[in-house]
């Protein structure tokens, strides 16, 4: 890795983002819930947006927990590159392909 000028070396925030986004497990987009005993339709449901189109897939009680896992990491990588970013240069007039989100470093 090349020394980076004192200037442009990351606030120690930035490092601890660094850190916390390198330790989440699988993503997935979308929500799911459990329907309540009585209610119409599957207990367990994953719901996402294919192409503007919503898809609703039935799951077993293990593929809902690991589901839900998965979901609740994919919210808390947004909530965590949105807190990355305030604490970036600003990358406002790069375009995304430029912009560099390396957990490794």
């Amino acid at each position: 890795m090349k020394s980076v000028p004192g200037s442009l070396k990351p606030p120690p925030q930035y490092r601890q983002l660094q850190r916390r986004l390198a330790q989440l497990g699988y993503l997935s987009q979308g929500s799911v819930f459990e329907r309540r005993p009585g209610q119409q339709g599957s207990r367990y449901v994953w719901t996402r947006k294919v192409k503007a189109k919503t898809v609703t897939v039935a799951l077993s009680p293990e593929q809902y927990l690991w589901l839900r896992n998965a979901v609740t990491n994919q919210r808390q990588l947004e909530r965590l590159l949105c807190a990355k970013c305030n604490h970036s240069p600003d990358k406002s007039s790069l375009p995304m392909s430029q912009v560099s989100f390396d957990v490794n470093a």
